[in-house]
Parts: structure tokens; sequence; C-alpha cells
């Protein structure tokens, strides 16, 4: 009988020990659920220019950014960076996942990074040197996205959209470009005069948004079948293809 109590109170002796294990794993989960982690890097650690303007990332987890250096790369363990052709600041970057190369604007140049078959290093080409000459003298490339299975560079008064079968359209604006998207396969964009919509070519004002005339918008987002636009510092607005209202936020 004795022999019995013994081991039933080891077993219970045992068991608060595991329960108390058990506790103490789930409270340690819930502190780091609460307690995200971060991982800052110094540029003496990536070793290359101080400022980031844009990010993507690749299909195997690659890391990209726009820096003033040039591409910058992180693969979860090593950076590198790769100069653009003319040694320009890189402004936006796109990973495009069906060619599997990254697109690259900076001043004066826009192409895109792919990877070299031999040494499995990343190599430049150039898509504005096809450019004519007098079209070749454009400012900084700071936005690049997809629209219609055409690539779009939107420039400082300008869209260069680059199609399937290798020619650049050249679209020039008459008003300075403050930020551009591809909402629904359209190509909006906003300047001080308002927003605006290009279609088959051409540019036209959204109707209803006078109330953006004068703003300034930093993006512009689908929501649903409306259209967010944010600005600076004079909130969110939504447009619903009619008119502009304030986007409450609480």
């Amino acid at each position: 009988m004795l022999h019995i109590l013994l081991i039933l109170i080891i077993f219970a002796t045992a068991m608060r020990k595991i329960q108390l294990i058990t506790l103490l794993l789930i409270m340690f989960n819930i502190a780091n659920a609460q307690l995200p982690i971060l991982r800052n890097f110094t540029t003496t650690k990536y070793n290359s220019g101080t400022q980031n303007w844009c990010i993507t990332q690749s299909n195997d987890g690659r890391m990209i950014f726009a820096n003033n250096s040039g591409l910058l790369e992180f693969d979860g363990d090593q950076w590198t960076s790769k100069p653009i052709s003319n040694y320009t600041n890189v402004r936006a970057v796109l990973y495009d996942d069906k060619r599997n190369i990254v697109y690259a604007g900076s001043t004066g140049e826009f192409g895109y990074y792919e990877l070299d078959p031999i040494t499995s290093q990343l190599i430049y080409k150039s898509i504005s040197s096809h450019l004519p000459p007098k079209e070749k003298d454009f400012s900084e490339i700071w936005n690049i996205y997809h629209c219609n299975n055409n690539i779009i560079f939107q420039g400082k008064n300008n869209f260069f959209i680059y199609k399937p079968d290798g020619t650049i359209q050249n679209k020039k604006e008459k008003y300075r470009i403050e930020s551009s998207a591809c909402i629904n396969d359209r190509i909006i964009f906003t300047a001080k005069e308002g927003a605006f919509e290009i279609v088959n070519g051409c540019t036209y004002q959204l109707p209803g948004t006078d109330l953006l005339k004068g703003l300034t918008v930093r993006s512009i987002m689908p929501y649903g079948r409306n259209i967010l636009f944010a600005t600076s510092s004079d909130g969110i607005f939504l447009y619903n293809g009619v008119s502009v209202t304030e986007f409450k936020m609480d």
C-alpha cells in the first residue's frame, strides 16, 4: 500500500511540473506575440547609401531596396549593392515575378536588373537608352508599377509606358505629378491642379474631385470599388466615382 502511495505522490509532482512548464511556455509565447522582433541595420552594416526610397520583394524572399547608391539587396544574411548605369540615386524598384527581374528607376535612367545565367550576379540593362535623344532629358523616376500588361515608369512630368513588345510610349503631362497608381487597370494620378485619369493616351480630370485641388496627395489606393487619396497633412479622402468625401478613420 505504501509503495502505491509513493508512486502516486511522484506522479502528482511530475504532473505539477509539466503544468508549470506548460504555463510558462504559454506566457512566453504571449509576451513574444505582443513584442514584435525588430532588427535595425545601420549604413555601416549594409554598406550603402543613407536613404532608401522604395522596397520590393522577390519570390524567394529577397528584400530589394531603391537606395541612394543603387539597388540594395538583402537575402536574410548578406547585403549586396549594385549601381545603376549612370551611378545616380535609385528612387523606385519593382519585382516582376513573371520574368524574375527587378525594374529600377533613377535620375535620367530606367531599366531592369536580371540574373546573369553564368555568374548568377545581378546585371543592369537599360530601357531608357532606347528613347529618342530628345526624350532622354527627364528627371527622376519616382514610381514603377504594372498596369494593363504594361510597366509604368512615372517621372516628374511624364509617364513612360513600357509595352510587352518592347516599345516605349512617353505620355507627357503639363502638371507636376505628385503621386500615381494603377487602380482597376486605370492610371490615376494627382497634381496640385486635381486628380486625373489617362484614357487611351489622353488625360482627363476625374469628375467631382475639386476638393483635392491644392492638396498634396502622397498615396492613391483602391478601397473596394472606390479610391482612397491619402494627403500629407489634410487627411484621407474617398472617391466613389462621382464625388470626394472625407474618409473617417474613427
